[in-house]
């Protein structure tokens, strides 16, 4: 009896959707549920999500505002709470010093002030 070839195998998409995304798009789903009024307009781009002014990425719960090169993590929960209320800019703060969120120490300085510098000039390019 002959194995079955690799071609004969069952075909995994390759659009199954990312951890961050399906956290992001769960919640706006909440959201949604709890105030239909608000405007949830988002786009998905190749590598992160595009909200409001805000970059979320597609693999992990992470996010920071356009142009800003430090991300903080986030739940859904208080991602949730943030939205309803308007204020994710505070809760993007709060998060920065939250410990499950990157350190964003940078070893070469000068290597972190050009990087700032250039995401804060392209943000234009995120539009």
């Amino acid at each position: 009896m002959m194995k079955e070839s690799f071609r004969s195998r069952p075909n995994f998409s390759s659009k199954r959707r990312p951890f961050g995304l399906m956290s992001l798009l769960k919640t706006l789903e909440q959201v949604k549920e709890i105030a239909p009024e608000k405007n949830l307009f988002w786009r998905e781009k190749n590598s992160y999500i595009l909200f409001k002014d805000y970059v979320f990425a597609r693999t992990k719960r992470r996010f920071r505002p356009v142009g800003v090169l430090d991300w903080a993590n986030y739940t859904e929960a208080t991602l949730r709470e943030a939205i309803l209320n308007d204020s994710i800019d505070e809760y993007y703060k709060t998060m920065l010093g939250d410990d499950r969120s990157p350190n964003n120490v940078w070893e070469d300085k000068n290597k972190e002030v050009a990087l700032k510098t250039y995401y804060a000039d392209r943000k234009e390019y995120y539009s």
